[in-house]
């Protein structure tokens, strides 16, 4: 995610920090609480009012609403950056996974993504691994303490496509779950080792995949559970209209994780 392309931006988000917050009376009162001589901040200051980032009247410096609204943008992205760099950076020493056998308290048990689900097995594999802290059987809920090594997660994709809405002659469309697979498969030539999820982003392709009988569809997902799905290992085909489509690319560009996507139509 790009924030600060110079020493110079970071400097100029400080000071519509400092003018938004503190209200300082003097060229001084901006510099000195930010580390800057007095000269350096006014060479900040002149560039930034002909940008219509802060105004004067003469004596003292105020943001602007534009400068308000650039101070706001970039704390969030901020905000967003170090919130997904301390995800990354999370040591975590102990979990719940579900037990793909029968496991016994005290065993050594390696762990894998299936079908988007953490499981745990006996013994150790490649990757994560760790001890058992319960006895669990198949499918129930076992705690694993000493972790050691990384998940591994199969590469995952996301496909938009983009459906006719009412309004430009659809309405009445069908697709079968075949065909969408296959469509997944010829956008990014290559096929996926598990069958897509397939989700419907709006009322349009919700109807559209509920009158074609496709069963097991994620309705009205938003992109946050988007992501998600696709950062378990699982691909995901995204039917909406071209609106809807548009806004969930756009929000999943200004966001901070990294998603390998495509889009086409139907």
């Amino acid at each position: 995610m790009y924030v600060f392309g110079s020493k110079g931006d970071l400097s100029r988000i400080m000071i519509l920090k400092e003018l938004a917050t503190a209200d300082p009376s003097s060229l001084r009162g901006i510099a000195e609480p930010l580390g800057m001589t007095p000269q350096g901040a006014w060479d900040h200051l002149r560039t930034m009012e002909k940008e219509g980032l802060v105004k004067s009247d003469g004596r003292r410096y105020a943001a602007t609403v534009k400068g308000i609204e650039l101070l706001h943008r970039t704390l969030l992205e901020m905000k967003g950056f170090i919130d997904d760099a301390v995800s990354r950076l999370e040591i975590i020493s102990s979990t719940d996974a579900v037990a793909h056998s029968s496991i016994k308290e005290g065993d050594a048990v390696h762990l894998f993504m299936r079908e988007g689900l953490l499981f745990a097995g006996p013994g150790f594999g490649e990757g994560a691994s760790g001890v058992s802290d319960t006895d669990a059987e198949p499918l129930e809920m076992v705690s694993i303490s000493k972790l050691r090594g990384v998940v591994e997660i199969d590469e995952s994709l996301l496909l938009f496509c983009d459906i006719r809405p009412l309004r430009s002659g659809g309405g009445r469309d069908r697709q079968t779950r075949e065909r969408l697979n296959d469509v997944f498969s010829r956008s990014f030539g290559r096929g996926s080792t598990a069958s897509p999820v397939i989700s419907a982003l709006d009322l349009e392709s919700v109807a559209l995949l509920r009158r074609s009988d496709v069963e097991g569809v994620l309705e009205f997902p938003n992109t946050r559970m988007l992501v998600d799905t696709v950062s378990r290992g699982l691909s995901v085909i995204a039917v909406g209209t071209p609106h809807t489509v548009s806004k969930r690319i756009l929000e999943i560009e200004e966001g901070v994780k990294s998603v390998i996507w495509k889009r086409t139509s139907l």
